[in-house]
């Protein structure tokens, strides 16, 4: 296959904004020895190659080897690529330049299951943050993207508040689990916050947001998690004993964990009556 040398400025990304920034042994590389492995182009596109390509720009270089390759730029990337972990705004970027009736062989190349979710979630990355001149900070796994799909149209209005708004991956995996919840009951929130970051999101960050939409998606659990510390706070424990509940209810009971020396082992009867205390008042436990 021939290698050929194209400039800089005329190669044409397909990821665009959603190209990850070479590392720095990249980077160093190149300066030393120049690109070992050619840059693949594709319909005047570049489908492989996009760190490189960044690198390239960073160190001054004029021009690139390349070689040619037959197909669809989109196909040709996830195919090229099939070794890691594609992120969500890189299926995105590269999902915007699918032809129709590919798409089934798209996300098999990319290892990835397809769904009328995970496409509405991709194209709406591609339309609304792929498309800022600002991308943000943070990105989200691929699997809350597909949970957000799930909300249909209501993803333009929680997806990018979600995803700019403090807080961790795993707390906002589980916003996208009580959004969805909420949707079903038909109580997604409002917007609460008018232009806040938060957006229609009923708090400043995550934490507030899972706490408040878990009121929302789950009346029931969060009822029995009120009441269980309203019982512990009317019936406290001896110092060295504590109670732990399991707030997924996925298994009845609750935990009691004691911390005793012999000289005080007579708190364990004054434990057992708080205990009794709180069961009778949380029937549920």
């Amino acid at each position: 296959m021939k290698i050929f040398e194209v400039p800089v400025k005329d190669l044409k990304p397909l990821l665009g904004s959603a190209t990850p920034a070479p590392d720095d042994n990249l980077v160093r590389s190149i300066k030393e020895y120049g690109v070992l492995q050619p840059l693949v182009i594709s319909q005047n596109m570049l489908c492989d190659g996009h760190r490189r390509l960044t690198a390239l720009k960073q160190l001054g270089f004029a021009s690139a080897p390349c070689i040619e390759a037959a197909g669809s730029p989109a196909l040709l990337f996830t195919q090229l690529n099939s070794h890691r972990e594609l992120s969500a705004f890189e299926l995105a970027a590269a999902f915007a330049g699918v032809e129709a009736g590919a798409e089934a062989s798209f996300f098999s190349s990319a290892g990835t299951a397809d769904s009328p979710q995970l496409q509405l979630a991709l194209r709406y990355i591609a339309d609304n943050i792929l498309a800022s001149s600002k991308q943000p900070a943070q990105q989200l796994p691929l699997n809350i993207w597909r949970e957000l799909g799930h909300l249909g149209e209501d993803i333009a209005r929680f997806a990018l508040p979600l995803l700019q708004m403090p807080g961790t991956v795993s707390e906002k995996r589980n916003i996208a689990m009580f959004l969805r919840q909420a949707q079903r009951k038909g109580v997604l929130p409002e917007n609460l916050h008018g232009k806040d970051a938060a957006g229609n999101l009923p708090g400043n960050d995550a934490a507030e947001v899972l706490e408040n939409l878990q009121r929302l998606a789950q009346p029931r659990r969060t009822d029995v998690l009120d009441k269980f510390a309203r019982a512990l706070e009317q019936n406290p424990l001896p110092p060295g004993i504590s109670l732990k509940i399991d707030q997924t209810f996925s298994k009845p009971g609750i935990q009691l964990t004691c911390n005793l020396t012999r000289r005080h082992s007579g708190r364990l009867t004054e434990a057992q009556a708080a205990v009794d205390a709180i069961f009778a008042a949380v029937e549920e436990l």
